[in-house]
């Protein structure tokens, strides 16, 4: 009786703690939109931007079956324009890292935060001041 009573129980946590983890996989399915973006320079100075009124209705959205769609607002010629590429993404839980796959290309991240409303992905760093030094990129997408 001890025996079948503690491999229920540990059954149960089995399966609560794989219910757990698939929510926390879950919480990056959705819409999310632009909120801001930091640079901080390799020469340490730093730099936030607002998106305009055009940029923020840049969207990112995230499907369960593993695809991606990108919706990106900008101004050209005084117009509000918009580009929407369709693509791949996969998501590791464990290393917080995310890889999009959009036009045979792919950006990988590191994701510093992730709930319900917010999600902060660290961009590959690259010299964005061209200073000769690294950078690091991060951008910031609200629900």
């Amino acid at each position: 009786m001890k025996k079948i009573l503690l491999l229920a129980v540990a059954a149960g946590f089995v399966f609560s703690s794989c219910k757990k983890d698939d929510d926390d996989q879950n919480l990056i399915i959705g819409t999310w939109k632009v909120n801001k973006f930091s640079y901080k320079y390799g020469n340490g100075s730093s730099e936030t931007e607002i998106p305009d009124e055009c940029a923020a209705k840049s969207t990112i959205v995230f499907k369960e079956d593993g695809a991606l769609i990108s919706n990106d607002y900008y101004k050209t010629g005084g117009n509000c324009v918009s580009d929407n590429d369709m693509g791949t993404y996969s998501y590791n839980e464990s290393g917080k890292t995310l890889a999009m796959n959009l036009e045979d290309n792919t950006i990988n991240f590191k994701v510093l935060n992730l709930t319900n409303s917010e999600l902060a992905l660290q961009g590959e760093n690259d010299d964005y001041d061209g200073d000769g030094t690294n950078d690091e990129y991060i951008v910031y997408l609200k629900r």
